[in-house]
Protein backbone atom coordinates (compact mmCIF):
# COMPACT_ATOMS: atom_id res chain seq x y z
CA UNK A 1 0.00 0.00 0.00
CA UNK A 2 2.83 2.39 0.85
CA UNK A 3 4.42 1.81 -2.55
CA UNK A 4 1.10 2.51 -4.29
CA UNK A 5 0.67 5.79 -2.41
CA UNK A 6 4.25 6.93 -2.72
CA UNK A 7 4.43 6.38 -6.48
CA UNK A 8 0.82 7.44 -7.08
CA UNK A 9 0.22 4.29 -9.13
CA UNK A 10 -3.54 4.35 -8.57
CA UNK A 11 -5.84 6.88 -6.91
CA UNK A 12 -6.25 7.02 -3.15
CA UNK A 13 -9.88 5.94 -3.57
CA UNK A 14 -8.78 2.85 -5.49
CA UNK A 15 -6.27 1.98 -2.78
CA UNK A 16 -8.98 2.31 -0.14
CA UNK A 17 -11.39 0.09 -2.08
CA UNK A 18 -8.77 -2.56 -2.94
CA UNK A 19 -7.32 -2.98 0.55
CA UNK A 20 -10.25 -1.70 2.67
CA UNK A 21 -9.37 -2.11 6.37
CA UNK A 22 -6.65 -4.73 5.82
CA UNK A 23 -4.30 -2.88 8.22
CA UNK A 24 -6.92 -3.17 10.97
CA UNK A 25 -7.17 -6.92 10.39
CA UNK A 26 -3.38 -7.25 10.60
CA UNK A 27 -3.37 -5.31 13.90
CA UNK A 28 -6.14 -7.49 15.31
CA UNK A 29 -4.41 -10.71 14.22
CA UNK A 30 -1.25 -9.60 16.04
CA UNK A 31 -3.26 -9.19 19.25
CA UNK A 32 -4.99 -12.53 18.65
CA UNK A 33 -1.61 -14.23 18.20
CA UNK A 34 -0.31 -12.68 21.41
CA UNK A 35 -3.38 -14.06 23.20
CA UNK A 36 -2.88 -17.53 21.71
CA UNK A 37 0.86 -17.99 22.30
CA UNK A 38 0.73 -18.61 26.09
CA UNK A 39 -1.59 -21.63 25.59
CA UNK A 40 0.47 -23.38 22.91
CA UNK A 41 3.14 -24.98 25.19
CA UNK A 42 0.60 -25.98 27.86
CA UNK A 43 -1.02 -29.43 28.16
CA UNK A 44 -4.41 -29.87 26.40
CA UNK A 45 -6.44 -29.51 29.62
CA UNK A 46 -4.98 -26.01 30.08
CA UNK A 47 -5.35 -24.76 26.50
CA UNK A 48 -8.23 -22.28 26.72
CA UNK A 49 -8.53 -21.50 23.00
CA UNK A 50 -12.32 -21.41 23.23
CA UNK A 51 -12.15 -18.73 25.91
CA UNK A 52 -9.82 -16.72 23.68
CA UNK A 53 -12.38 -16.68 20.86
CA UNK A 54 -15.11 -15.69 23.32
CA UNK A 55 -13.12 -12.81 24.82
CA UNK A 56 -12.06 -11.50 21.39
CA UNK A 57 -15.44 -11.93 19.70
CA UNK A 58 -16.01 -8.21 19.15
CA UNK A 59 -12.52 -7.83 17.69
CA UNK A 60 -13.35 -10.34 14.95
CA UNK A 61 -15.95 -7.89 13.64
CA UNK A 62 -13.03 -6.17 11.89
CA UNK A 63 -13.48 -8.83 9.18
CA UNK A 64 -17.01 -7.71 8.29
CA UNK A 65 -16.25 -4.56 6.22
CA UNK A 66 -13.28 -6.24 4.56
CA UNK A 67 -15.25 -9.31 3.43
CA UNK A 68 -18.22 -7.18 2.34
CA UNK A 69 -15.85 -5.16 0.14
CA UNK A 70 -13.98 -8.17 -1.29
CA UNK A 71 -15.95 -8.54 -4.55
CA UNK A 72 -15.55 -4.83 -5.30
CA UNK A 73 -11.82 -5.11 -4.54
CA UNK A 74 -11.29 -7.98 -6.98
CA UNK A 75 -13.19 -6.18 -9.74
CA UNK A 76 -11.11 -3.06 -9.15
CA UNK A 77 -7.90 -5.11 -9.35
CA UNK A 78 -8.97 -6.29 -12.80
CA UNK A 79 -9.89 -2.75 -13.87
CA UNK A 80 -6.56 -1.35 -12.61
CA UNK A 81 -4.47 -4.27 -13.86
CA UNK A 82 -2.31 -2.22 -16.22
CA UNK A 83 -1.49 0.35 -13.55
CA UNK A 84 -0.83 -2.32 -10.93
CA UNK A 85 1.80 -3.89 -13.20
CA UNK A 86 4.12 -1.24 -11.79
CA UNK A 87 4.13 -3.33 -8.61
CA UNK A 88 5.23 -6.54 -10.35
CA UNK A 89 8.69 -6.34 -8.71
CA UNK A 90 6.94 -6.64 -5.31
CA UNK A 91 3.81 -8.71 -6.04
CA UNK A 92 2.28 -10.14 -9.20
CA UNK A 93 -1.00 -8.20 -9.66
CA UNK A 94 -2.48 -10.99 -11.79
CA UNK A 95 -2.07 -13.90 -9.37
CA UNK A 96 -0.35 -13.05 -6.09
CA UNK A 97 -2.40 -9.93 -5.28
CA UNK A 98 -5.81 -11.66 -5.70
CA UNK A 99 -4.45 -14.61 -3.70
CA UNK A 100 -3.42 -12.26 -0.90
CA UNK A 101 -6.73 -10.35 -0.87
CA UNK A 102 -8.83 -13.50 -0.43
CA UNK A 103 -6.84 -14.83 2.55
CA UNK A 104 -8.77 -12.87 5.24
CA UNK A 105 -12.06 -14.08 3.71
CA UNK A 106 -10.83 -17.68 3.83
CA UNK A 107 -9.41 -17.30 7.33
CA UNK A 108 -12.58 -16.10 9.07
CA UNK A 109 -14.50 -19.02 7.50
CA UNK A 110 -11.89 -21.58 8.64
CA UNK A 111 -11.92 -20.70 12.34
CA UNK A 112 -15.18 -22.57 13.16
CA UNK A 113 -13.90 -25.67 11.35
CA UNK A 114 -10.58 -25.56 13.23
CA UNK A 115 -12.34 -25.32 16.59
CA UNK A 116 -14.73 -28.13 15.63
CA UNK A 117 -11.76 -30.37 14.87
CA UNK A 118 -10.07 -29.38 18.13
CA UNK A 119 -13.22 -30.17 20.13
CA UNK A 120 -13.13 -33.78 18.87
CA UNK A 121 -10.07 -34.45 21.03
CA UNK A 122 -11.87 -33.62 24.30
CA UNK A 123 -14.39 -35.51 26.34
CA UNK A 124 -17.80 -33.85 26.18
CA UNK A 125 -17.85 -33.59 29.98
CA UNK A 126 -14.57 -31.61 29.97
CA UNK A 127 -14.66 -27.88 30.89
CA UNK A 128 -12.36 -27.24 27.91
CA UNK A 129 -14.91 -28.89 25.59
CA UNK A 130 -17.64 -26.60 26.96
CA UNK A 131 -15.38 -23.58 26.37
CA UNK A 132 -14.69 -24.70 22.81
CA UNK A 133 -18.42 -25.05 22.12
CA UNK A 134 -18.95 -21.49 23.35
CA UNK A 135 -16.02 -20.33 21.24
CA UNK A 136 -17.50 -22.05 18.18
CA UNK A 137 -20.82 -20.35 18.83
CA UNK A 138 -19.08 -16.97 19.15
CA UNK A 139 -17.07 -17.25 15.93
CA UNK A 140 -20.05 -18.71 14.02
CA UNK A 141 -22.10 -15.64 14.95
CA UNK A 142 -19.32 -13.47 13.50
CA UNK A 143 -19.21 -15.55 10.30
CA UNK A 144 -23.00 -15.19 9.98
CA UNK A 145 -22.73 -11.40 10.31
CA UNK A 146 -19.89 -11.34 7.76
CA UNK A 147 -21.97 -13.41 5.31
CA UNK A 148 -24.95 -11.11 5.80
CA UNK A 149 -22.79 -8.03 5.16
CA UNK A 150 -21.44 -9.67 1.99
CA UNK A 151 -24.99 -10.48 0.85
CA UNK A 152 -26.16 -6.91 1.38
CA UNK A 153 -23.13 -5.47 -0.42
CA UNK A 154 -23.65 -7.86 -3.32
CA UNK A 155 -27.34 -6.97 -3.53
CA UNK A 156 -26.53 -3.26 -3.52
CA UNK A 157 -24.31 -3.86 -6.57
CA UNK A 158 -27.16 -5.79 -8.24
CA UNK A 159 -29.61 -2.93 -7.58
CA UNK A 160 -27.16 -0.37 -8.94
CA UNK A 161 -26.70 -2.41 -12.12
CA UNK A 162 -30.46 -2.96 -12.43
CA UNK A 163 -31.12 0.77 -12.17
CA UNK A 164 -28.71 1.38 -15.04
CA UNK A 165 -29.92 -1.44 -17.28
CA UNK A 166 -33.68 -0.83 -17.19
CA UNK A 167 -34.51 1.57 -20.02
CA UNK A 168 -37.89 2.80 -18.83
CA UNK A 169 -38.96 2.61 -15.20
CA UNK A 170 -42.48 3.76 -16.16
CA UNK A 171 -42.52 6.34 -13.37
CA UNK A 172 -41.45 3.99 -10.56
CA UNK A 173 -38.58 5.00 -8.26
CA UNK A 174 -36.18 2.20 -7.36
CA UNK A 175 -35.33 4.07 -4.15
CA UNK A 176 -38.86 3.30 -2.88
CA UNK A 177 -38.59 -0.46 -3.42
CA UNK A 178 -36.82 -1.20 -0.14
CA UNK A 179 -34.05 -3.75 0.36
CA UNK A 180 -33.45 -6.39 -2.31
CA UNK A 181 -33.95 -9.88 -0.84
CA UNK A 182 -33.69 -12.26 -3.81
CA UNK A 183 -33.06 -12.16 -7.54
CA UNK A 184 -32.72 -14.69 -10.32
CA UNK A 185 -34.14 -16.12 -13.54
CA UNK A 186 -37.51 -17.81 -13.80
CA UNK A 187 -39.96 -19.02 -16.42
CA UNK A 188 -43.34 -17.29 -16.39
CA UNK A 189 -46.37 -18.88 -17.97
CA UNK A 190 -49.40 -16.83 -19.02
CA UNK A 191 -52.23 -18.35 -21.08
CA UNK A 192 -50.01 -21.28 -21.99
CA UNK A 193 -47.12 -19.15 -23.29
CA UNK A 194 -43.80 -19.50 -21.44
CA UNK A 195 -41.02 -16.93 -21.39
CA UNK A 196 -37.85 -16.54 -19.37
CA UNK A 197 -37.68 -13.40 -17.25
CA UNK A 198 -35.45 -11.89 -14.59
CA UNK A 199 -37.12 -11.49 -11.22
CA UNK A 200 -36.18 -9.17 -8.35
CA UNK A 201 -37.88 -9.49 -4.98
CA UNK A 202 -37.59 -6.28 -2.98
CA UNK A 203 -38.96 -5.46 0.44
CA UNK A 204 -41.99 -3.68 -1.06
CA UNK A 205 -42.32 -4.94 -4.61
CA UNK A 206 -41.60 -7.82 -6.97
CA UNK A 207 -40.55 -6.82 -10.48
CA UNK A 208 -40.02 -8.81 -13.67
CA UNK A 209 -37.67 -7.75 -16.43
CA UNK A 210 -36.77 -9.06 -19.86
CA UNK A 211 -33.49 -8.69 -21.70
CA UNK A 212 -33.84 -6.67 -24.89
CA UNK A 213 -33.69 -9.17 -27.77
CA UNK A 214 -31.36 -8.90 -30.75
CA UNK A 215 -34.44 -8.30 -32.91
CA UNK A 216 -35.45 -5.32 -30.77
CA UNK A 217 -31.89 -3.96 -30.90
CA UNK A 218 -31.91 -4.08 -34.69
CA UNK A 219 -35.22 -2.21 -34.80
CA UNK A 220 -33.88 0.65 -32.73
CA UNK A 221 -30.44 2.09 -32.08
CA UNK A 222 -31.59 3.70 -28.83
CA UNK A 223 -31.17 0.63 -26.63
CA UNK A 224 -28.43 0.57 -23.97
CA UNK A 225 -25.90 -2.28 -23.90
CA UNK A 226 -27.37 -5.20 -21.88
CA UNK A 227 -30.64 -3.29 -21.68
CA UNK A 228 -33.64 -4.58 -19.76
CA UNK A 229 -37.32 -3.90 -20.23
CA UNK A 230 -39.61 -3.69 -17.23
CA UNK A 231 -42.32 -6.27 -17.98
CA UNK A 232 -44.34 -6.37 -14.79
CA UNK A 233 -44.57 -5.52 -11.11
CA UNK A 234 -46.50 -6.69 -8.08
CA UNK A 235 -46.62 -4.62 -4.91
CA UNK A 236 -46.31 -7.04 -2.01
CA UNK A 237 -49.13 -5.42 -0.05
CA UNK A 238 -51.50 -6.33 -2.91
CA UNK A 239 -50.74 -10.09 -2.79
CA UNK A 240 -53.56 -12.00 -1.09
CA UNK A 241 -52.35 -15.58 -1.66
CA UNK A 242 -49.44 -17.62 -2.99
CA UNK A 243 -50.18 -21.22 -3.98
CA UNK A 244 -47.67 -24.00 -4.52
CA UNK A 245 -48.66 -25.46 -7.89
CA UNK A 246 -45.66 -27.78 -8.29
CA UNK A 247 -46.24 -31.19 -9.82
CA UNK A 248 -44.37 -34.03 -11.51
CA UNK A 249 -41.04 -32.68 -10.23
CA UNK A 250 -41.57 -29.22 -11.72
CA UNK A 251 -41.60 -26.44 -9.14
CA UNK A 252 -44.02 -23.56 -9.63
CA UNK A 253 -45.90 -20.91 -7.71
CA UNK A 254 -49.13 -19.14 -8.57
CA UNK A 255 -49.46 -15.63 -7.15
CA UNK A 256 -52.81 -13.90 -6.72
CA UNK A 257 -52.95 -10.16 -6.15
CA UNK A 258 -55.21 -7.16 -6.51
CA UNK A 259 -54.13 -4.09 -8.47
Amino acid sequence: MDELQRKNIVSSDSIRYIFANLNSIVDFQRRFLVGMEPYVPKPPEEQHFGELFISMKEGFMVYEPYCANYTRATKLCVAERESLNALSHIIDPHYELPSMLIKPVQRICKYPMILEELAKFYDKSSPIYAELREGISAINSIVDQVNEAERKESNMAVVSELEERVEDWKGYLITTFGELHLHGTFVMSTTGVERELLIYLFENILICCKEVSEKDKKRSQKHKPNALQLKGRIFLFSIHSVVDTSRDGHFSLTIYWRD
